[in-house]
């Protein structure tokens, strides 16, 4: 809001003695002074308000805290913004804020994968056909992707949300698809590695937790060095895992993305043996010990020291080192993990004919994964449950049975299952050839010992868990060895945080665990099937598999792999239950600064059904904090008031008018302030790929890390400052900037309907028979048209930057081409015989206020009095075809800068913005004859739609006025168009007198030059008619030559908005100009 009252006062901010203006407020003062209050109800573009009150100070003298955003600064006034009462009262105020916040920050997915991995985020990017970025988004916290894809017992799933409508996502199975993809291509994905931090760190074991260490280190410019004690690096990932779940070739591959990135491996080389940590702590700047969990547990039974009696471990790993392994006619496993499932199932290929597993607990208690239990059933292993060995009877050589007793459950022990107690009386016996021990593994500690505060008097290693260090300075661990035995994707989370804290150690920075804030639905009111009833059943896709008699002969891998279609059709199941606004939410950033407990006040909780009916905003009112920014932003600066309270007190709801979807309420035009404003994810965008058939949007709208790319939006003339924000290659969003000449607004066209941005562009031209091919030759194929063509036509889109315009406009002269616009409505010539004129003056947005005393074309400044004379016109439905121009008129009539008027139009937003309405178009002449009786007149209209929506003679009526009137002496016109250069080509056009020609269906050669989708393109016609076709543009249509145009084509280069100089969105590669045009 603007300052009005520049008198200085004296306060004490802080401490700090201040001199500031008269008017500001205390959160004015604070930012100035580089301190942030929090907030959540503040908005500059509105009023102060005053209702969260997450922004209190301390005001000496004054009755209990103020709100910091509405509470003028007064002289003498002294201010306390950080104390600790005021820190306690911020907490209180975001703790009952959170008390009825219902809402996941994060997907459950997520949150149970040890790692963390955005599994919301790269299974949407999958949904997206965005397949390089989602195994990007994997790696940055699992550099194992196809070993987890294929071996992970998938935590994710089993707190994944659908499960309460039918199937669990294929979370695994989607990754094992990326990463797949990308391993066997040409260009597999390498991070970027920062430059040499001049550091050495040592790794101890090359298994998932050492090797992910390494990941991560080298990532950040540390040398490393991995210590593997065996002949080949992978740990249990290589010699703990059979190759029909864990093929080592693909083992191979994904060790050596890692070891390119520079990481130094030395194998054969084993702790206690060949070094100590003594000397390698010496020789490095920090030690990572990941030795893994490589000792198994006795089954504490008579007779099992037998030769036959073996180790389930020590059994695999032989098998997969190639060493001859033979098992009996008749084998009984001991153990119900995946270690005990893969024991049995590498029996039945070594050729056992009898293969019986014996486990202590029922199936509901198994640690090995459910599709792993049913693969074993169905390749022949049979499975007793509630039964434990008590001896191994033998012969010499030969064993000869297993005694086991009936067990039955009692009480939970330590890890939460029930506690197996044998049952009296129930012993029997089983025949036996081969019997293989799979109960339990744990960590070798001896090469440890004797090295002080490293082992407790247990010999287990102390160390936390969380961050990997332990308690001898410079020495960290990970992996099975710090958490005892667990899954792989355990073991390389903690390679993942110990590299961290090794980080922080180098740079001299504290290591210490944070605990993010993360608000979970669960915590407040746990999640029902009942909250998903409404949610269509889709059946899951089936992984291909290799039948179970042919498993059964071979090690060959078992799983096959998705097909692309498969991937995307699965990804799309996801419900995305994390928070859209995740990485933006003001309330999690507070909480999280502020330690705040979302249970400590904790109440009824109300549910609200997500309203996702709009086109492109999501509405969950469960996330409401009820700031009122959005029910404001609509009705204060957009003029619209599609948004209201509903019901009072803790009930109250914000909801569009009669409580309808917001996709039916009739008055919203889709501008999406109401999201801009909301400071959490109760309002969201919904940025689709493109539209389907009934309107619904194409792929999935994904919580995502953005890089920001300011610009200006080309859907039409204003040039409106955005940001466009991308992940990859994905424009996930396009929001606004508080900049010239919009100030945080935006319409529909420039915040949601840019979706051809996310078309996939060819690299390569794509010729008449969808072979790609390079560009020299599309040259040639393009010059050989031209050669054969007698009438040439060539159709230029004003999207497309000044440059590229240019450039082709240059060309089809040279070449005698007829060129005619496209992508603008066959408007009257005359508007750019009005376009030209209007250059001589300066523009609206560049003096809004136009006190004029001269003639058109002179902008002499006349005194303050004429302000309030100065008239602005609105003709037409300037409040869609080019909203921000509607919404800035009104925040500028509501300052006082002029009056507001409309001609043509009398919708009940613009009823609600202008003083006068004129609804008959043909009054424009009355209109402006009356404004300029009382001084300037700006007229402000689009020539496009008055050409599409009063017909031809109707437009030479207006257009003919307008020019009339333009001689008047206060009379400034400005003209806008659907799109960003629409005027800048006209002009061009009529300058080669080739403004009248329209599409020419005679020619026999159409070049269209800045199609946007494929969809626009006029029918080819038959080959005997002799007609020929190349587009320019982002995607091929039919068949064809196709030329691509890449995106910095559409949003970067020049422009000349309307009302302004002209403008650039940074500068475009002349030689990638130069590469297309082609002829």
């Amino acid at each position: 809001m603007s300052e009005k009252n520049n008198k200085n006062i004296s306060i004490t901010f802080d401490g700090k003695k201040l001199i500031v203006p008269e008017g500001k407020t205390i959160l004015n003062v604070a930012e100035e002074q580089g301190v942030e209050i929090p907030t959540l109800c503040h908005d500059p573009r509105l009023e102060p308000y005053g209702s969260c009150w997450v922004c209190v100070v301390e005001v000496e003298g004054a009755r209990g805290f103020v709100p910091s955003c509405a509470t003028k600064v007064r002289e003498g006034m002294v201010i306390h913004s950080n104390n600790e009462k005021v820190k306690s009262a911020r907490k209180m105020a975001l703790e009952l804020i959170l008390s009825n916040h219902y809402g996941d920050c994060k997907a459950p997915c997520t949150l149970a994968c040890p790692s963390n991995i955005d599994v919301q985020g790269y299974v949407g990017l999958i949904a997206d056909r965005k397949f390089r970025e989602a195994l990007e988004l994997i790696k940055k916290d699992n550099p194992f992707p196809s070993v987890c894809g294929r071996v992970c017992p998938r935590p994710c799933e089993d707190a994944c949300r659908r499960n309460l409508v039918d199937e669990p996502v294929a979370i695994d199975w989607l990754k094992r698809y990326v990463a797949d993809l990308d391993l066997f291509s040409d260009n597999s994905y390498d991070p970027k590695i920062a430059p040499k931090k001049g550091k050495k760190v040592a790794v101890v074991g090359g298994g998932p937790a050492g090797l992910s260490a390494a990941y991560y280190l080298v990532q950040a410019g540390v040398d490393v060095t991995v210590y593997e004690g065996m002949e080949k690096a992978g740990g249990m990932l290589r010699y703990g895992i059979p190759d029909y779940r864990m093929p080592q070739d693909v083992l191979d591959l994904e060790i050596n993305t890692i070891l390119r990135l520079g990481v130094t491996l030395k194998t054969n080389t084993r702790l206690g043996r060949d070094f100590d940590l003594l000397s390698l702590r010496k020789d490095n700047d920090a030690v990572i010990i990941a030795l893994g969990a490589w000792k198994s547990r006795n089954l504490r039974v008579p007779g099992e020291n037998h030769r036959e009696v073996l180790s389930g471990i020590e059994f695999l790993r032989d098998v997969a080192m190639g060493r001859h392994v033979k098992v009996g006619r008749k084998v009984v496993v001991i153990g119900g993990g995946n270690t005990a499932i893969d024991a049995a199932r590498t029996s039945v290929r070594l050729g056992a004919e009898d293969v019986s597993i014996f486990y202590r607990r029922t199936r509901n208690e198994m640690p090995a994964h459910y599709t792993e239990i049913e693969d074993a059933i169905k390749e022949g292993v049979k499975i007793e449950f509630l039964a434990a060995p008590t001896a191994v009877e033998s012969s010499g050589d030969f064993l000869e049975a297993i005694k086991l007793v009936r067990m039955k459950l009692g009480e939970r022990d330590s890890s939460g299952r029930r506690r197996p107690i044998p049952v009296e009386g129930s012993e029997f016996t089983v025949p036996v050839d081969t019997v293989i021990s799979a109960i339990g593994q744990y960590a070798d500690s001896v090469p440890l010992e004797g090295i002080r505060g490293l082992l407790d008097e247990r010999s287990y290693l102390i160390g936390d868990k969380n961050t990997g260090a332990t308690k001898v300075e410079g020495i960290f661990a990970a992996g099975d060895l710090l958490t005892g035995p667990d899954i792989a994707i355990r073991a390389i989370a903690g390679g993942k945080y110990a590299a961290r804290s090794v980080l922080k150690y180098l740079d001299g920075k504290t290591i210490e665990y944070h605990k993010e804030f993360l608000s979970k639905k669960d915590d407040l009111q746990p999640v029902t099937k009942d909250d998903y009833k409404d949610e269509p059943k889709i059946p899951r896709e089936k992984m291909p598999v290799l039948e179970p008699e042919e498993r059964k002969k071979s090690f060959k891998e078992i799983e096959l792999g998705f097909t692309e279609d498969q991937a995307v059709k699965e990804a799309g199941r996801c419900l995305e239950c994390g928070c859209q606004d995740v990485y933006e939410c003001k309330l999690k950033k507070y909480a999280d600064e502020y330690n705040a407990v979302a249970t400590n006040f904790l109440g009824e909780v109300k549910k609200h059904p997500i309203d996702k009916s709009h086109p492109f905003i999501a509405r969950d009112p469960s996330k409401c904090i009820l700031c009122a920014r959005c029910i404001r932003i609509c009705l204060e600066v957009q003029g619209i008031g599609a948004l209201g309270y509903m019901y009072r007190g803790f009930s109250s709801l914000v909801v569009p008018s009669f409580d309808a979807p917001l996709g039916e309420e009739n008055t919203c035009i889709s501008c999406g302030q109401c999201v801009s404003a909301c400071p959490v994810g109760a309002l969201t965008e919904k940025v689709p790929l493109g539209v389907k058939a009934d309107g619904s949007p194409l792929g999935k709208t994904v919580p995502l890390e953005e890089r920001v790319e300011e610009g200006f939006c080309s859907q039409c003339s204003v040039g409106c400052s955005v940001e466009y924000r991308y992940h990859g290659s994905l424009l996930t969003r396009i929001t606004d900037r508080n900049a010239p000449v919009n100030w945080g607004k935006l319409c529909s066209k420039g915040r949601f309907e840019q979706s051809f941005l996310n078309i996939l562009v060819p690299e390569k031209p794509i010729d008449t028979k969808g072979n790609s091919i390079e560009f020299s030759l599309a040259g040639y194929k393009v010059q050989k048209y031209l050669l054969n063509s007698k009438k040439p036509v060539m159709e230029v889109s004003p999207y497309l930057a000044a440059e590229i315009i240019d450039a082709f406009l240059e060309r089809a002269e040279m070449r005698g081409i007829q060129i005619v616009p496209k992508d603008i409505a066959p408007v009257n010539p005359r508007w750019v015989e009005l376009l030209k004129k209007t250059e001589s003056v300066t523009g609206f947005f560049d003096d809004p206020e136009f006190l004029i005393a001269g003639a058109g074309g002179t902008t002499e400044k006349s005194g303050p009095a004429a302000k309030t004379s100065h008239t602005v016109i609105l003709v037409g439905d300037i409040e869609n075809a080019n909203n921000v121009v509607f919404t800035e008129c009104y925040r500028m009539k509501r300052e006082g800068l002029f009056e507001l008027w409309a001609v043509g139009t009398e919708t009940e937003s613009v009823k609600r913005a202008v003083s006068i309405v004129y609804p008959d178009i043909g009054e424009l002449k009355k209109a402006v004859e009356k404004a300029h009786n009382s001084g300037p007149v700006d007229i402000m209209i689009n020539p496009e739609d008055i050409a599409l929506k009063y017909g031809k003679d109707k437009e030479q009526s207006i257009v003919s006025l307008l020019i009339n009137v333009f001689q008047h002496s206060g009379v400034r016109i400005t003209l806008f168009w659907n799109s960003r250069n629409a005027g800048y080509l006209l002009k061009k056009l009529n300058e080669k007198n080739c403004l009248d020609s329209g599409p020419d269906y005679s020619a026999d050669l159409r070049l269209i030059i800045g199609d946007k989708d494929g969809q626009g393109l006029p029918i080819k016609k038959s080959s005997k008619d002799g007609v020929a076709m190349v587009v320019w543009g982002r995607k091929r249509y039919k068949d064809y030559l196709f030329i691509p145009l890449k995106d910095s084509f559409w949003i970067n280069g020049s422009f000349e908005p309307s009302g302004r100089k002209r403008v650039s969105a940074g500068v475009l590669d002349m030689t990638e100009v130069d590469k297309v045009v082609l002829f």
